[in-house]
């Protein structure tokens, strides 16, 4: 049986909204929650009338005095991120979500600068089918998260992954799949290339060169490997457009936005309203 996937998500995906709109998928969630957010613990038994409640009482990441025991705590020495210290929290849900349960980790880093790049707590949602085991070290998989960013930063601005204009979804995937073509043909070829810095930066050796570094120096690497194809021989006049083949304009499509923009009519009837309110 194959396992069940898992997503990592960053702290824009951390929200009811999206933990309900992903309940049919087959995928457990792992995401980071914004301390400013606020949960809704366990609700409390039946009082006997009325509806059943479905949220408990708040629960503010940005105010201790709300949260209660945590469930699991525990501190330990990690080789790269030094003293470490996790509480977990169990059935927590969001308050536009209260059918689908979430576990809470408060990570936080003892030693920490406590800046934006080197943060001192970070908050940790999962939601999936399996239960969390004791002092899980589910928080780790969350660091590979980054990796991924900083590659999509790489293919975006060295690449040009976003530059080509296609007309098709299709053409769009094949150039995404080329991007990691090209990703693994950098990784691979780090030792095979020979450095070159710009002036500002400083020299490195071939297991240290970053996918960037190596994309620099590419240019010796084709040179030495060489192309199977012959040098191109010059046959006479192109024949050019045929004639009497009729040229297509490319299909234009419309541009796919979150919000519509808001008619005139619109307009015109909010500047009635705000004119008449006192």
């Amino acid at each position: 049986m194959p396992e069940r996937p898992r997503g990592l998500f960053d702290a824009e995906y951390g929200s009811g909204v999206f933990v309900k709109q992903t309940d049919g998928i087959p995928c457990d969630l792992l995401f980071r929650v914004r301390p400013n957010r606020k949960l809704r613990l366990a609700p409390g038994p039946y009082k006997g009338r009325g509806p059943h409640p479905k949220r408990g009482s708040i629960f503010r990441l940005s105010d201790p005095t709300t949260w209660p025991a945590p469930d699991e705590e525990w501190e330990f020495e990690d080789q790269k991120l030094v003293p470490m210290k996790i509480k977990r929290r169990g059935n927590l849900h969001f308050e536009d979500a209260p059918d689908r349960a979430i576990t809470l980790l408060r990570v936080e880093q003892l030693k920490a600068r406590k800046t934006r790049r080197d943060p001192g707590v970070i908050w940790l949602g999962y939601c999936g089918e399996e239960k969390l085991p004791r002092r899980s070290a589910l928080w780790r998989q969350y660091l590979s998260r980054y990796v991924v960013q900083h590659w999509y930063r790489f293919i975006n601005q060295s690449l040009h992954w976003k530059m080509p204009q296609f007309s098709t979804p299709e053409q769009g995937e094949l150039w995404s799949a080329l991007m990691m073509i090209a990703s693994w043909q950098l990784w691979l070829a780090r030792c095979a290339a020979k450095d070159n810095p710009r002036p500002w930066q400083k020299p490195q050796p071939p297991e240290k060169m970053t996918p960037g570094r190596v994309h620099q120096a590419m240019g010796g690497v084709l040179a030495g490997v060489g192309i199977p194809a012959s040098e191109p021989k010059p046959r006479g006049i192109s024949p050019g457009w045929s004639l009497g083949r009729t040229r297509a304009k490319r299909i234009r499509f419309d541009v796919v936005k979150k919000r519509p923009k808001e008619t005139n009519e619109v307009k015109k009837q909010a500047q009635t309203l705000s004119q008449a309110s006192p």
